[in-house]
């Protein structure tokens, strides 16, 4: 909540992990909330029990560190393009890499996570509609 507005960052779908580098690394709490919209595993762990499984399993450290690399350099990807693209190319562009968040997620989160007001959103659908370009 920024302002009294849910600002959405993400969306974690199967098969992906979801974790606050900033209150892990400096032993703070969360700034941030992670909602669960649809049946969800979670582990909670702290950052001493995540450095016992390090110790105990090495190949478990190596595995976290790739997979913690390849989600910031999607981060740093979504950073990019929101500083880079139109709203019409970042929804097109979210249409590409991730259609399936199209239907199961509420239109004014992926506003939120695009940058730009439900409206707006609503209005890039519809031209594309007219444009033929979407089909949904």
């Amino acid at each position: 909540m920024i302002e009294g507005d849910e600002k959405t960052w993400e969306f974690y779908t199967e098969g992906q992990t979801a974790a606050n580098f900033d209150s892990i690394a400096n032993k703070v709490p969360s700034r941030q909330s992670f909602v669960c919209t649809e049946l969800t595993t979670v582990a909670i762990i702290n950052s001493d029990k995540e450095n016992e499984l390090y110790k105990k399993h090495p190949r478990f450290e190596t595995f976290c560190r790739t997979g913690m690399e390849q989600m910031m350099g999607h981060h740093q990807q979504q950073l990019f393009k929101n500083q880079s693209l139109t709203p019409e190319d970042r929804y097109l562009d979210l249409l590409n890499e991730r259609p399936d968040l199209v239907n199961r997620v509420p239109q004014y989160q992926l506003a939120s996570y695009m940058g730009i007001k439900p409206e707006t959103l609503s209005r890039i659908r519809k031209r594309l509609l007219e444009k033929n370009l979407e089909i949904i």
